[in-house]
């Protein structure tokens, strides 16, 4: 082996090391918490193998369906996001390195900040569409950059930007933006005239084809729900909407790097009117996103980790512009700050802020009654009730609701067939996973789509169920209303109430529901 091997092996050991310490501390900690509502109904996608799905793209139920094959726990279920984590860091660190000149430490201290973000740091313990995004983004970048100087990796991005559209559909957003860099960069308009890039884009809807048939077989559901979802209510104008969720991105990103990202965006600024492409690159494959999320968070509710994509770059060349500069204190003090030590402090920051989160998921009684202290209220469902302990607790009683739900349906009635049934998506997939029995759902939205093509209710006519809310029966007038016509006779249960940690999670309440009459008063989306 010659020396230039060696020490390149000697230069790629730190960042390896630091992505599998990160994936051991990762693979110790995902089997602490149940798992989520959202979590359990990607598991139940996992279940019912298809090429799309009414709510995301399906790499994600793909993936669990694959690494289910080891083990059908939570610690396989959400095993892929430590996969799709080690990878993205892998190619995110090779990406950093090319950008800060080829510098191993520069890429390593980027790899870190990459590793270190609270949010991402949170994202990883846990398995959604966001993580194979994650992956796809970053591989996307670097082949794309490497594609610059070599188009024999028209390959890696056509494989790239097609998982994109596989994981969610802000995987869209990478092509146009990479068509948005050359088109602005006069360097490399003319690379828009070779072959190698369309096809990698021909690549591209190759990988994503069965998305891409199952939407058209579906008439375009992933969008269209989006649509529905997010858009289709009156929007109004809202500061506050825009500084709340500038607010919570700062906390979510560690203040200190996020305000290094902010300085890195006016850098690049200037380099770009410079005529620096690098610049320019980065900001291409960064801003459309971001500035997406920034002008509609004025007017909806805009998820934290929606816009994280676009901040990939931007953590890809910040040591870059934090190793070029010096901060002057004046005049009392007369200190020199080095970019290279403010970048040293925020990560240690960061890790602090994520070390914290990662405590808590071991003495969550430690947060839980400082979050209930904070008299925050629901908005949007449930609106004005205060959230309280038992509200946030009440992922930690999953498992005893799973087991009482799989002992109440033996009880129903031994001569007949028993189902479970509950009015949300995330309920029902939680208690599929927790008792292993197919529970159903009342459906008064379009979350949870995926239910409707599942749920066949005729097949139950005659039988009992055992109906599961997170509410008393007989306070909802539209579960009554739908349990009563559906049902020749409703008797509750008594609730559960399960101490964990030290607290009494949300209680769970429960109704045997005698002789199913009338199927289709139980699907009331197909009414509206």
């Amino acid at each position: 082996m010659g020396l230039g091997k060696k020490e390149a092996i000697l230069k790629i050991a730190p960042p390896i090391f630091v992505l599998l310490f990160a994936a051991l501390v990762h693979s110790f900690l995902i089997g602490r918490v149940p798992l989520t509502g959202d979590e359990a109904y990607y598991w139940e996608w996992s279940r019912h193998l298809a090429l799309g799905y009414h709510d995301h793209p399906p790499l994600v139920a793909w993936a669990i369906a694959f690494f289910s094959i080891f083990g059908k726990t939570i610690f396989w279920v959400r095993f892929p996001s430590i996969v799709f984590t080690f990878f993205a860091g892998l190619f995110f660190f090779f990406l950093s390195k090319d950008l800060c000149g080829g510098s191993y430490k520069k890429g390593t201290m980027a790899l870190l900040l990459f590793i270190s973000i609270p949010i991402l740091a949170i994202m990883t313990l846990a398995i959604f569409p966001d993580i194979p995004l994650l992956f796809s983004w970053t591989l996307f970048l670097w082949g794309s950059w490497k594609w610059l100087q070599d188009e024999r990796f028209w390959v890696v991005m056509g494989i790239a930007f097609g998982l994109g559209m596989l994981s969610k559909l802000m995987g869209f957003f990478l092509f146009p933006s990479f068509l948005l860099f050359l088109l602005l960069s006069k360097e490399h308009r003319s690379l828009l005239k070779r072959p190698s890039l369309w096809m990698s884009l021909l690549l591209s809807l190759a990988v994503a084809s069965p998305f891409l048939y199952w939407n058209c077989l579906h008439h375009f559901q992933n969008f269209t729900y989006q649509y529905d979802f997010r858009l289709d209510h009156k929007l109004l104008f809202s500061p506050f909407l825009f500084l709340t969720y500038i607010s919570l991105e700062m906390i979510v990103f560690f203040p200190f790097v996020y305000l290094l990202v902010v300085g890195t965006v006016f850098w690049l600024f200037r380099r770009a009117f410079q005529k620096d492409w690098k610049a320019l690159y980065v900001l291409s494959m960064a801003l459309p996103i971001i500035l997406f999320f920034l002008l509609a968070s004025f007017f909806i509710r805009v998820g934290l980790h929606w816009a994280l994509p676009g901040y990939l770059s931007l953590l890809a060349i910040l040591p870059e512009w934090v190793y070029s500069f010096k901060w002057k204190i004046p005049p009392f003090f007369n200190w020199v700050i080095s970019g290279r030590s403010l970048l040293i402090l925020s990560l240690l920051g960061s890790f602090c802020f994520s070390g914290i989160l990662y405590c808590i998921l071991f003495w969550p009684q430690s947060l839980i009654p400082v979050v209930a202290s904070l008299n925050l209220r629901y908005k949007d469902v449930n609106q004005g009730k205060r959230i309280s302990t038992k509200t946030l607790s009440e992922v930690l009683g999953y498992p005893e609701l799973g087991k009482t739900v799989l002992g109440d349906l033996r009880k129903i009635d031994r001569k007949r067939r028993g189902f479970v049934f509950t009015d949300s998506y995330a309920l029902s997939s939680i208690i599929s996973f927790y008792s292993r029995l197919p529970a159903k759902v009342i459906l008064f939205t379009s979350m949870g789509g995926e239910y409707r093509e599942w749920d066949h209710w005729k097949e139950e006519v005659g039988d009992n169920g055992l109906y599961v809310d997170t509410q008393p029966i007989g306070t909802r007038k539209d579960i009554d209303a739908v349990l009563g016509k559906a049902f020749k006779k409703i008797k509750p249960l008594p609730p559960l109430s399960v101490k964990k940690k030290g607290f009494d999670t949300k209680t769970f309440y429960f109704a045997r529901c005698i002789d199913l009459i009338s199927p289709s008063a139980l699907e009331p989306m197909k009414h509206g």
